[in-house]
């Protein structure tokens, strides 16, 4: 064995892996990509659906500094947490509100770890913290917020529900059919870890029926020895670059 092998083998035994990657590869750092993608000529519309405490809000704002962000989370406690993380950026609207489907009111149901919130209630595979709460919650669609809101397209839809995406994605349908959806960066599940949840297949389908394309796949995450979870980036090839 050389001694890069050598030493690459001894990285790896430590748990870091030592590779060359071309910076400009895509598939590297999402957030870069879709800069790579979008049409600059135009302002950005981004929707962080599943906002949390703001960390992707944050993300956005660094790679877009003058998009517009509509941010949605439905618990009321992490909401708080929200608007003290975000305070003072920009042309940013904050909505306590959980977005789906249809409009309607459901129960959010909140853990004593809330990264893990969700409007379904856990599956098998479920590992994380423990339920503190149900909450009623005000649900509301792409469709509907946007034809209220007067936006005529969103560049960036990004959506962290826990299993709730698939509902997310139907409840912007009008747009999606209409190309006025540009990128979507989505969690993807593979393990069991909500009830009724869109698995990983059905929601690439209903993209891809829609004549979206798989850019790259970010953020793989396991449990135990199995695919649990990771975040795809997809693109309306109408709209952007190649």
């Amino acid at each position: 064995m050389t001694m890069r092998g050598q030493i690459k083998k001894a990285m790896l035994h430590l748990g870091y892996e030592v590779r060359h990657v071309d910076p400009e590869q895509i598939g590297l750092d999402p957030f870069r990509d879709m800069r790579r993608l979008m049409n600059f000529e135009e302002p950005s519309v981004l929707f962080d659906v599943g906002a949390n405490r703001g960390q992707s809000v944050a993300l956005l704002r660094a790679a877009f500094p003058s998009a517009t962000i509509h941010a949605f989370e439905p618990s009321p406690s992490t909401f708080e947490r929200l608007k003290e993380q975000t305070a003072g950026i920009s042309n940013l609207h904050l909505n306590n509100i959980a977005l789906g489907s249809i409009c309607e009111r459901r129960v959010l149901i909140e853990n004593s770890e809330d990264t893990v919130n969700s409007l379904l209630a856990a599956g098998g595979d479920f590992s994380w913290g423990k339920v503190v709460s149900h909450t009623d919650v005000d649900v509301a669609s792409i469709d509907s917020y946007c034809e209220a809101a007067g936006i005529r397209h969103i560049d960036v839809l990004k959506s962290d529900t826990q299993g709730f995406d698939s509902e997310v994605l139907r409840g912007g349908i009008n747009m999606l059919q209409q190309h006025k959806i540009r990128l979507v960066y989505i969690e993807l599940l593979f393990r069991n870890l909500y009830l009724g949840m869109g698995p990983f297949e059905d929601i690439y389908i209903f993209l891809k029926d829609l004549g979206f394309e798989a850019v790259s796949f970010y953020n793989i995450s396991w449990q135990g020895s199995r695919l649990g979870w990771l975040d795809g980036l997809f693109i309306d090839p109408q709209w952007v670059r190649n």
